[in-house]
């Protein structure tokens, strides 16, 4: 699983100054969305996972739990840690979308 690449549609990009990595261009007849989180914390168990709070959400919806077992470039196994800044591209197929008021 390269780094930050979910089951789906949503793509994670680690920024700063870390080895973290992921370039998402958008796909012809896509749109797309970019937010901005931070890691909150990492929870224990099987297998592990980090809290990332997503900024410009609802108190309700800003987090997302996600495992925390990811790739750098070189395709070694690598974990996110606290504070790690994140970025997010969201992409739809237009013909999911309609005209913005």
């Amino acid at each position: 699983m390269a780094l930050g690449i979910l089951a789906g549609p949503l793509h994670l990009r680690v920024t700063g100054l870390t080895v973290f990595r992921m370039w998402a261009l958008p796909l012809a007849g896509t749109a797309t969305m970019h937010l901005v989180g931070s890691v909150q914390k990492l929870i224990d168990g099987t297998p592990r996972k980090v809290q990332i709070v997503v900024e410009g959400t609802d108190d309700l919806f800003g987090t997302l739990r996600v495992p925390n077992v990811s790739q750098n470039e070189r395709g070694e196994k690598v974990a996110l840690m606290p504070g790690a800044h994140i970025e997010i591209l969201m992409t739809v197929a237009v013909k999911s979308t309609t005209p913005s008021i």
